[in-house]
């Protein structure tokens, strides 16, 4: 079978460790202003949902993440901080890619009609996921390269 070209790992660590970086910044700034509470996602929810074209996600958000606002704003902020973290130190990478990958996407979906800067944002946020995801970026100079010698089965 013949070898596939792809990026060298080490072409991916400085990718890697803004869009960690990022990520960890933005969670931080969740985790210790006063996004926790509820409210704030929920005065961007209800400022977003008029303009969502997508029926069926108003409905998922009205119907069960508005009720549950305190919890998806933990999830959301813990999601963003600790994908951050694992990005950043190449820890389980694949793992933190589908949650970015995921988080961004429910982003996309909800922003889709405010503009091509938040589009735009969120789509390189899924296609650097995507890139790092499939190039096991947390094998250089990350804590995945030691857990790849130890586990060189596990998927993540």
């Amino acid at each position: 079978m013949a070898e596939v070209n792809s990026i060298p790992r080490s072409v991916l660590f400085p990718l890697r460790i803004f869009f960690g970086v990022f990520f960890l910044h933005s969670g931080w700034g969740k985790l210790t202003g006063n996004f926790l509470g509820g409210e704030v996602l929920k005065g961007i929810l209800e400022k977003w949902i008029p303009t969502i074209g997508l029926r069926e996600y108003v409905l998922f958000l009205k119907d069960f993440v508005i009720p549950h606002i305190t919890f998806f704003s933990y999830l959301v902020a813990f999601g963003e901080t600790l994908s951050g973290l694992f990005i950043t130190f190449g820890c389980l990478i694949r793992g933190a890619c589908l949650v970015t990958i995921f988080m961004n996407s429910n982003f996309l979906i909800a922003t889709m009609s405010q503009g091509a800067a938040s589009v735009g944002v969120n789509l390189a946020c899924i296609f650097i996921s995507i890139t790092l995801f499939l190039g096991s970026a947390g094998r250089f100079w990350g804590i995945d390269l030691y857990l790849s010698k130890r586990f060189p089965n596990f998927p993540f």
